[in-house]
C-alpha cells in the first residue's frame, strides 16, 4: 500500500488500514467525534490507491439523516492537490419532503491548481 504525500491529505487525516477490495484505502479524521469517545453519526473519508487521492465519501448514519436531515459541513482540505481541478468544500444532507427522500451531496467546489512538477 503506498502512501499519499503528506502534503495531498489534509491534516488530521490518518491511513489506518482501511481497505476496501475494488475501493481502495480510506483515510479518517482522527479528530471526528467517533474517534473521541462519542457517537458516530457523520464524518468524511478520502480514498486513495496507489499513492494518489481518488475518491471523496460522506459517511452518515441513518439516525443522523432522521435527527437532523438538513445539515451541511465543511471538509478539510489538503495543502495541496496533486492534480488541477475543482474540489468540493462543503458535504450536505438535505430532506426532500415532497419526495420522501434524503439527498446527499458535495458541494461549494473551489478550483486548486497542482503545483509545477
Amino acid at each position: 500500500m503506498k502512501p499519499v504525500p503528506a502534503q495531498f491529505v489534509p491534516q488530521g487525516y490518518m491511513n489506518v488500514g482501511s481497505v476496501v477490495p475494488f475501493m481502495g484505502n480510506h483515510l479518517v479524521d482522527l479528530a471526528s467525534p467517533e474517534f473521541n469517545g462519542k457517537r458516530f453519526t457523520r464524518t468524511f473519508l478520502y480514498g486513495a490507491y496507489d499513492g494518489r487521492l481518488t475518491f471523496f465519501e460522506p459517511m452518515i448514519t441513518r439516525d443522523s439523516l432522521l435527527e437532523t436531515p438538513n445539515q451541511c459541513s465543511e471538509i478539510k482540505l489538503p495543502q495541496q492537490y496533486a492534480t488541477s481541478g475543482y474540489y468540493p468544500r462543503k458535504y450536505c444532507t438535505a430532506l426532500d419532503a415532497e419526495e420522501g427522500i434524503h439527498k446527499v451531496f458535495i458541494t461549494d467546489f473551489v478550483y486548486r491548481a497542482a503545483p509545477a512538477m
